[in-house]
């Protein structure tokens, strides 16, 4: 490859740049121009397209400095530049795949190596991806130029001994750096250079300038590569031909082996025809007496199937004997199922009938339920007269106990002023004591009375309450009665209609009728769970208080004295309450003995 000269705009003005470029294009000896890093951050890819427009002639080459993203690789080649100059940092992915990209696009590739402190070690990873151009600095170039087999490029300053130099080390491409924009002559330079790395006229001055010894020393260094190259190359081929000898040497080996192993293949080979060739004999053999074992299964089949016809018509007609069997059955246990029908018919009849029955006892018992509640009416009524009789008695001896104390503040008096007259007030003291004692006497017989009259309507209540659950229990039967008609009914629906309207009929009558039976007796239970508060009330109160008078309680409770008197009593015989009779004055309440342990009346 001839020597090629790139000049480099590493400029930040586009305008000095094109100048820079037209005055060294001008010489004509200018192959290649290289946009720089700089212009392209500067100036963007439009420098690279202009520069392009105004020198179609030349090669340019254009310095994206791609690392970490092939997309500015791609937009140089969209510029329409020749080569790309890439940095050698880059991953070896990305350099890979710009190697794709610009052989798709025909565009070549320039690795640079200047930044890296040992770039031989990247060398030969860089020639197997195939790079066109290997950039590195003139110190390394020595030492790696024999190395390699990819063109080298290498940047120097405008020094033409520096660039003969180069080309002398294996250098292809001289780069003129940015110290060219500083020159004064930049044609002169660019000469000087081009003459100095291609050898034409004009070159004989340079070299007087070059020292001789310096000049054959280069030559002597050049000789001494082409000597080293040589001897390598023949010390390769030495290898290579011991390699092809033992290469055939194993490949004798193996035909030998090969050959062997195939007799052994034959051999086995003849061996299982012969095995398969009895194979088949005897697979002949089992054909035939497949054969004629097929015949005789084809004759006892048909033999099978004409007994199979023979015993099908006789289960036909067996069957057919059998359903009519079955029929005739069938009808017998319906003649006796509607016979039983009849009969349930008659028996509900029946039932219906007692039921009937039932239900005028229940029409008479609660006729006689309703007299014995008037008979109780009229005896509440006579024990509300007697009451009313005793708060009358109740109210005299109220009145002669005023008289006793009264005629007591006059004995009183008396026994200041003198005795004359005591005789004769103890006397009418006495007689009034005694006709008071009549008259308790009588009150306690009428109180009697009243407890008797009381007990005799408490029995007639209980008596009452009797009538009512068994009325209960009859309305329960008959509801069972008509639930086991409403199953006859669903179980054959042949039963009289108008049967069952009628019990249906009765029985929501008697509902109704016991309906307002148990509204008339609810009155009733009312008064009683009345009372049964007044009864607790009054324990509270005794309870509470410890001590009361009959009369302040019945004051407390609202009630009549003679109602509080009653309870009380009833109370004392449970040991709930204690009553304490003074000779004169209200009875006293006081808490009996079984009054922590009260069960409270529910």
């Amino acid at each position: 490859m001839e020597p090629v000269l790139q000049i480099a705009l590493d400029l930040v003005d586009l305008d000095d740049a094109m100048r820079i470029a037209n005055e060294a294009v001008a010489t004509g000896y200018v192959d290649w121009i290289e946009v720089g890093t700089p212009l392209i951050k500067s100036e963007g890819l439009r420098a690279v397209r202009r520069i392009k427009e105004n020198f179609p002639g030349k090669r340019i080459v254009v310095d994206m400095d791609v690392i970490s993203h092939p997309i500015e690789f791609e937009a140089a080649m969209n510029t329409g530049a020749d080569i790309i100059l890439i940095s050698g940092t880059a991953p070896e992915n990305i350099v890979e795949k710009c190697v794709k990209e610009s052989r798709k696009a025909g565009v070549e590739i320039m690795v640079d190596l200047t930044g890296i402190t040992s770039p031989s070690d990247s060398l030969q990873r860089l020639e197997d991806m195939d790079i066109d151009y290997l950039l590195i600095s003139f110190d390394d170039l020595e030492r790696i130029s024999n190395s390699v087999v990819t063109p080298i490029a290498v940047a120097i300053d405008p020094d033409t001994k520096k660039a003969a130099d180069a080309v002398d080390l294996g250098a292809s491409v001289i780069i003129l750096s940015e110290s060219i924009a500083k020159a004064d002559n930049i044609q002169e330079v660019v000469r000087n250079i081009k003459r100095a790395i291609s050898r034409e006229s004009g070159t004989n001055e340079i070299i007087q300038e070059t020292p001789i010894n310096e000049y054959i020393e280069g030559v002597t260094k050049g000789l001494e590569n082409v000597k080293n190259i040589l001897i390598k190359l023949e010390a390769q081929r030495r290898a290579d031909e011991e390699n092809r000898i033992q290469m055939e040497e194993e490949m004798r080996k193996m035909e030998e082996r090969f050959k062997r192993m195939l007799d052994i293949e034959r051999e086995k080979i003849e061996e299982e025809r012969e095995a398969l060739r009895k194979q088949r004999d005897k697979i002949r053999d089992g054909w035939r007496r497949l054969k004629e074992a097929e015949v005789r299964w084809e004759e006892k089949q048909k033999k099978l199937e004409k007994e199979h016809q023979e015993r099908r018509r006789e289960m036909l007609r067996e069957l057919e004997k059998e359903r009519e069997k079955r029929l005739s059955e069938e009808v017998m246990e319906r003649d006796k199922e509607m016979e039983e029908v009849e009969k349930r018919r008659e028996r509900i009849g029946m039932e219906l009938g007692e039921v009937e029955k039932e239900w005028r006892d229940i029409e008479e018992v609660w006729n006689k339920i309703d007299k014995d509640r008037v008979e109780i009416e009229e005896k509440r009524k006579e024990i509300d007269a007697e009451w009313k009789k005793i708060e009358k008695i109740k109210k005299e001896i109220e009145r002669d106990q005023e008289m006793i104390n009264k005629q007591l503040k006059e004995i009183e008096e008396m026994k200041r002023s003198g005795v004359s007259n005591l005789p004769k007030l103890v006397s009418r003291i006495r007689e009034i004591k005694k006709k008071q004692i009549e008259e308790l006497g009588r009150i306690y017989e009428e109180r009697k009375n009243i407890d008797e009259r009381m007990k005799d309507v408490e029995a007639a209540e209980k008596r009452i309450r009797d009538e009512r659950e068994k009325i209960r229990r009859e309305i329960k039967k008959l509801e069972n009665e008509w639930y086991k008609i409403k199953a006859i009914k669903k179980e054959e629906k042949k039963v009289p209609k108008k049967k069952l309207e009628k019990v249906e009929v009765d029985l929501q009558r008697l509902k109704e009728e016991h309906k307002k039976k148990k509204e008339s007796t609810k009155k009733g239970d009312i008064e009683d769970e009345k009372i049964k508060m007044m009864i607790n009330s009054l324990i509270d109160l005794v309870d509470e208080n410890e001590e009361i008078g009959l009369k302040e309680a019945a004051k407390k409770l609202n009630v009549d004295e003679y109602l509080v008197r009653r309870w009380s009593r009833l109370l004392e015989k449970r040991n709930i309450i204690e009553m304490k009779t003074p000779l004169l004055g209200d009875i006293v309440l006081r808490r009996g003995t079984n009054m922590e342990r009260l069960s409270r009346v529910c």
